[in-house]
């Protein structure tokens, strides 16, 4: 459901309600490929709980990255990244550095920018994931941005 007005715009996304993470797993990888988009609303939750986990100085880097992309011009919307993806890409830079603070995180996101077209993150060994590597859908880990 979308709502738009002159200055706003509003988007529902209803999702069912699965009895555990477990479930969810289950029922996203029985689902083709193509239809597992409509998961997404469905991890709301985790992903909240993910971000909202992390140290002051992580978010602060991600509030700083969104705005810097928010204020960017891209080609499409396609290729407009979504804020999600700009905050995994932050949590990522973190997990790069050894001693993160704000301005070290923004060097390395800037880093994980500029070569963006070559990064392959699967979360092994970050204690990020809430998959193992076994678990990842094999010709995933061959795409490419």
């Amino acid at each position: 459901l979308k709502l738009a007005h002159e200055h706003w715009h509003v988007s529902v996304h209803l999702s069912p309600i699965y009895e555990s993470s477990e479930e969810l797993l289950r029922h996203m990888q029985a689902a083709p490929p193509a239809g597992r988009g409509y998961f997404e609303t469905s991890l709301a939750k985790p992903r909240t709980t993910l971000i909202q986990g992390q140290p002051d100085h992580v978010k602060a880097a991600m509030r700083l990255v969104l705005w810097w992309v928010n204020h960017q011009k891209f080609s499409t919307a396609f290729t407009t990244p979504t804020s999600y993806l700009v905050e995994l890409c932050v949590l990522h830079a973190a997990n790069e550095v050894e001693e993160p603070d704000v301005y070290e995180i923004l060097l390395k996101c800037i880093d994980l920018f500029s070569d963006f077209e070559t990064l392959r993150v699967t979360w092994k060994d970050t204690k990020v994931a809430s998959y193992t590597q076994e678990e990842i859908w094999r010709p995933l880990l061959s795409q490419e941005p």
